[in-house]
């Protein structure tokens, strides 16, 4: 029958099972599933190949090639027209006008992934083929884990993907954010490792860019870490950026050295024949204009005077005193500050108090030289003109002050200093009939009579003693009866050797509390230490050695 001949055929050609159909669509299904179930050398299925590689244009050519095929075989039965070549230039330039209008329809990627998938297109246009699908599968991979919630293999994928681009910012931000979440902060500080060179850094603009991102990002991570030397590190990084021009007219120079046991950056102050030569300097500027363009552009001239105090109080607080003047310096020097007038003068005070703190006098004085030059009736800026030349072992101020003096007559502080630096009681009188309540000047036209008088060849002593003392009463009626009072009174009649009336005043000044003042700490202001040891001297050469000691020990002793 036909049945058991068609068994039979069946059995002895078993291929014939899968000869298709008239239709021919086994056929093509069957090819198809064979082909694609095929895999590459390295191990990736074929079709995921030519999906990549469809996905970055690695087809583009065989297609072009066939069309190029098509178009040869097409014949053009006869030439055009003058009138078809019109009509048709008038429907492309209209075709052309709309597609002009028409906007392009935005990538859904996030920019991380566009900013990739771009560096994968240009290691296939290199001919790194291989290297630009793994990277688009690393990209697509990680975005996946990602969202699912697989932070460990998230940050894996993202690792693999900084290998491929090391240079790329974002890949680098993404990782840190993932090692920070997952509690590794050392994994997400290597992952913002500086990306360049310095040498780089001052000619490549867009080099710069890209830098001063990833050290914003370092820094706030730092410091969220509580490392202030690393957040310095950066900050000073930054700075030198913007500073660099500015750096080399203050002859400051940004160097690495492990002084403090680990290698960190330190600001210094160098010669001026270790400063480039004029045609360097002429080229640094000209680059340092263009990077100057870029760095604004990531931060505002408001964010970069944030970023600058920001580095002054974190030196200050690792007592790096010296390194703040010094970037003070450099700051004064750039021109964006320097013309801001508020800027100016408040990097002027950052400066003084820097240099007050790190005990460079000299420098401090030429701060407050031109501060009281331009305000000369604020008593606080005289208050700091005073401590300073105290300390500063200097006399310049002397003439400063007498010059100062002839175009301000009236001005109290000046009088007082010039009475001071020449201790002559009649700068302090012209003080006193300005203001005759202050107890301060009753106290120095007081001390100066018995200066005076104090002296190896003096006429009229005893009228100098008579008139220094009833000054120092008058101070004392002003001032009220404190410690502070009954010591100068003391004092000054212990010089003249008036033991037994110095030893009362010394005894009454012991017996009160020392004055308290608002924001000063009492042990600055107590005077028993130095009262007990005057008494100590008066009672070591009556031969009371015993009363000497006993004071001693009560209120010298630590």
């Amino acid at each position: 029958s036909l049945q058991e001949k068609g068994k039979s055929s069946a059995e002895e050609n078993p291929n014939d099972s899968a000869v298709p159909s008239s239709s021919g669509i086994d056929s093509t299904k069957s090819q198809d599933k064979d082909v694609n179930e095929g895999e590459t050398s390295d191990g990736v299925s074929k079709s995921v190949h030519k999906v990549f590689a469809s996905m970055l244009g690695e087809n583009e050519d065989e297609e072009e090639e066939e069309e190029e095929e098509e178009e040869e075989e097409e014949e053009t039965p006869e030439q055009p027209t003058a009138g078809d070549v019109f009509v048709l230039e008038m429907v492309l330039n209209r075709e052309t006008k709309k597609m002009m209008k028409e906007k392009r329809p935005r990538s859904k990627l996030p920019r991380a992934l566009r900013g990739l998938m771009g560096e994968a297109n240009i290691r296939f246009a290199r001919g790194e083929r291989e290297e630009a699908i793994l990277m688009c599968m690393e990209i697509i991979r990680q975005e996946c884990l990602k969202a699912l919630g697989y932070m460990e293999r998230a940050a894996e994928s993202y690792g693999k993907v900084v290998d491929l681009a090391p240079l790329h910012l974002d890949a680098r931000i993404s990782l840190s954010t993932l090692q920070q979440q997952l509690g590794r902060p050392e994994k997400a500080l290597e992952a913002l490792e500086p990306m360049y060179d310095p040498d780089t850094l001052a000619q490549d603009a867009n080099a710069a860019q890209q830098e001063l991102k990833l050290l914003l990002q370092r820094s706030t991570l730092l410091f969220s870490q509580g490392k202030m030397y690393g957040y310095v590190d950066t900050l000073l990084t930054m700075l030198a950026m913007l500073l660099r021009v500015a750096m080399n007219r203050a002859q400051v120079c940004l160097i690495s050295s492990s002084k403090s046991g680990e290698r960190h950056l330190y600001l210094i102050k160098v010669s001026r024949d270790k400063i480039s030569d004029n045609n360097d300097q002429e080229s640094a500027n000209c680059d340092a204009k263009a990077i100057f363009a870029v760095l604004t552009s990531v931060l505002t001239k408001d964010d970069w005077w944030n970023l600058l105090l920001k580095a002054i109080y974190s030196l200050c607080d690792l007592s790096r005193f010296q390194e703040a003047e010094l970037l003070v310096d450099s700051s004064l020097e750039y021109y964006s500050f320097y013309e801001d007038r508020p800027k100016r003068k408040e990097l002027e005070y950052f400066g003084l108090s820097a240099a007050i703190l790190d005990k460079n006098f000299r420098k401090a004085y030429n701060y407050i030289r031109i501060m009281v030059m331009e305000n000369v009736n604020k008593p606080q800026l005289w208050n700091i003109f005073n401590q300073v030349t105290m300390h500063s072992q200097d006399v310049r101020h002397h003439r400063f002050c007498l010059r100062l003096m002839l175009k301000n007559p009236d001005n109290h502080a000046l009088c007082v200093l010039n009475g001071h630096n020449a201790f002559v009681s009649g700068q302090y009188v012209q003080a006193f009939r300005t203001h005759p309540h202050e107890p301060l000047y009753s106290l120095c036209i007081g001390l100066t009579f018995i200066h005076m008088a104090s002296q190896k060849y003096v006429l009229r002593r005893h009228a100098l003693i008579v008139q220094g003392f009833s000054f120092l009463n008058r101070y004392l009626s002003l001032r009220g009866p404190c410690q502070e009072s009954f010591y100068n009174l003391g004092r000054g009649l212990h010089q003249l050797g008036l033991i037994h009336l110095a030893i009362h005043y010394y005894q009454k000044a012991l017996e009160l509390p020392p004055f308290v003042v608002e924001g000063m700490e009492v042990d600055q202001l107590d005077l028993r230490r130095d009262i007990a040891y005057n008494l100590s001297l008066i009672y070591q050469n009556s031969g009371n050695i015993g009363m000497a000691q006993k004071l001693l020990y009560t209120y010298c002793s630590i």
